[in-house]
């Protein structure tokens, strides 16, 4: 994306007749198209530096190539994305409010999935149930997902089931996972995808950064985020 950097005076942030993704840390975009997008980074409790967003936005490049255009760097309903800075999420690498605000934490920098990684995982949440029945027609069959009521609240899945994380979900015992966190719910399924379907485009064979994620038997899913990535639907 056009990036300014952060540790200078505001700068105009220009972009060409294309759409594009501007990067801005309080910068002036000054000829803003509807079709393009921007992303904005904020300060809390820690300071953004040059180097952590321009390892993020290896993610942010990826989505706008893979779509054809920056539309999956705004919120469904068009908005503009804002980029908290924060020290600690209790653990957790970034979260999302679903409201336009992702917030990266230290552990974010500093985790085995790197932060182009977790920041395509993030943006994945933007696009999950707020996509309505698509989301419900095409993705929770790739696991079977399935409220976890079994017929009277019964604290156990029926047969050929497991129990999501989160408690809130059944899923079938034989669905495979890009990671065990996807398990979580079927957000979390569908974010982590997103994330090993990048990292497995993206990273060479043999690359650390592959090591995170499981590639096998997710095919049927990876079929299901490239024909959404694609506008296939």
């Amino acid at each position: 994306g056009l990036f300014g950097g952060t540790q200078d005076a505001r700068d105009d942030l220009i972009g060409g007749p294309d759409p594009d993704c501007l990067l801005s840390a309080d910068d002036n975009d000054l000829d803003r198209a509807p079709e393009d997008a921007l992303l904005h980074f904020v300060n809390w409790d820690r300071q953004w530096t040059d180097l952590e967003i321009e390892t993020m936005d290896k993610g942010f490049a990826w989505l706008q190539l893979i779509r054809g255009n920056p539309a999956l760097l705004k919120t469904e309903g068009e908005n503009v994305i804002t980029f908290e800075r924060i020290g600690s999420l209790n653990g957790s690498l970034a979260d999302n409010d679903s409201k336009g605000k992702i917030r990266v934490a230290d552990a974010g920098f500093s985790n085995s999935i790197t932060p182009d990684a977790t920041i395509v995982h993030e943006i994945g949440h933007n696009w999950d149930t707020e996509m309505g029945g698509w989301f419900t027609d095409n993705w929770l069959p790739r696991s079977g997902w399935r409220p976890a009521d079994n017929g009277g609240g019964s604290k156990f899945p029926p047969p050929g089931y497991l129990r999501s994380q989160d408690g809130q979900w059944d899923y079938l015992a034989t669905a495979p996972f890009a990671r065990t966190y996807g398990t979580t719910n079927a957000r979390e399924d569908w974010s982590t995808a997103w994330e090993a379907y990048y990292v497995n485009l993206s990273y060479p064979f043999g690359d650390g950064a592959r090591s995170n994620h499981n590639y096998t038997g997710m095919l049927p899913k990876f079929e299901v985020v490239a024909q959404f990535f694609a506008g296939l639907f």
